[in-house]
């Protein structure tokens, strides 16, 4: 069968599965793996440092069919505007770099760092894991749905000294909302996973963010209950990341909640 003919024979669809590791913040742990069906990766993080300079992720088939992946690393940084920005690297030392794993088994991928020196900021990247079609001659029947599964780990290279800090700027209420923005002014990644808009001890409205890399900054709202929003007086703003925990409180005035 041709090319073209192939194209026309079979819808791709592929299944991102980046970030699940996101949905364990909310109670305060992190997901031991990221999965997807009957596959998954452990952990869904690696953190380099002085003393841990390499590092192991198991791939896992629980299917009934093998699966084969390749894996490609990319260098992870964000714009002025906090957006991720990727692009290929060979900073990192990771092997094997296509794999097959056999049904019900386990395949072993390890990364390491190439060189001995830690920068004075922390560097960041991610391994991309992606699912590959399955080696056969045979065609594939019209409308066959075919799941490729790709999987993003983020990967932290710590600073020779690590400072983390960061600011709350520009805190204020307008059109009802509790408005601010976060810069980190430290030398590394905070993972922002709660930011509350409170009333004394009460929880106004809650949120979360993402990744805030050193010298980036970002603006956040949260949107307060107008009838809250009218008799608070002074909210206050609670900004939880995964190495430190900001606080602001700030006056409202009911022509704020319009």
């Amino acid at each position: 069968m041709s090319a073209e003919g192939k194209n026309q024979g079979m819808k791709h669809v592929t299944t991102w599965a980046r970030w699940l590791w996101m949905a364990g913040l909310w109670a305060g742990a992190v997901v031991a793996h990221a999965q997807v069906g009957g596959f998954y990766i452990t952990p869904t993080r690696l953190d380099f440092d002085a003393r841990a300079r390499t590092g192991v992720l198991t791939l896992a088939n629980d299917g009934k069919a093998p699966l084969n992946f390749q894996v490609r690393l990319v260098r992870w940084t964000q714009d002025a505007d906090g957006k991720d920005v990727t692009e290929d690297s060979g900073d990192l030392i990771f092997f094997p770099r296509v794999t097959t794993v056999e049904a019900e088994s386990k395949r072993i991928l390890r990364v390491g760092l190439r060189g001995t020196t830690l920068e004075e900021k922390e560097k960041t990247y991610r391994l991309i894991v992606e699912e590959l079609p399955p080696a056969t001659d045979k065609a594939v029947p019209k409308l066959e749905i075919q799941m490729r599964f790709q999987f993003s780990i983020p990967l932290f290279v710590a600073p020779a000294n690590p400072l983390p800090a960061a600011e709350l700027e520009d805190v204020s209420v307008s059109k009802g909302a509790l408005r601010f923005r976060v810069r980190n002014i430290g030398n590394e990644t905070l993972l922002l996973s709660r930011m509350l808009a409170m009333a004394g001890e009460k929880v106004l409205q809650e949120g979360s963010g993402w990744y805030l890399m050193p010298g980036v900054s970002r603006e956040y709202a949260l949107q307060i209950p107008e009838d809250a929003c009218r008799t608070l007086g002074a909210a206050d703003l609670e900004v939880i990341t995964d190495k430190l925990v900001l606080k602001h409180k700030v006056e409202v005035a009911p022509a704020a909640c319009n």
